[in-house]
């Protein structure tokens, strides 16, 4: 199913706007707004990451090492002799 003028232009304005409103890219973000429409992630042929494109990545705690340090590698232990 093709997408609506309206639907393309609603979303071309939310990329533009997520570009940080750059000038003289009307056409990309326009091109880029019906490509994405056009495979719609509820239909067969959508990629895996046209599905996702829109989400937030999720987040994972920090990890600790066993010495409650922050970001420390984990079984790097050197031994002095």
């Amino acid at each position: 199913m093709d997408p609506t003028e309206e639907e393309i232009r609603e979303l071309a304005y939310r990329l533009w706007e997520e570009d940080g409103c750059p000038e003289g890219q009307a056409l990309e973000h326009w091109a880029r707004a019906r490509r994405r429409l056009r495979k719609r992630p509820d239909e067969p042929g959508a990629s895996v990451d046209e599905q996702i494109e829109d989400s937030f990545p999720a987040s994972d705690p920090p990890s600790y090492n066993a010495g409650g340090k922050l970001g420390a590698p984990r079984g790097n232990k050197s031994s002095k002799s």
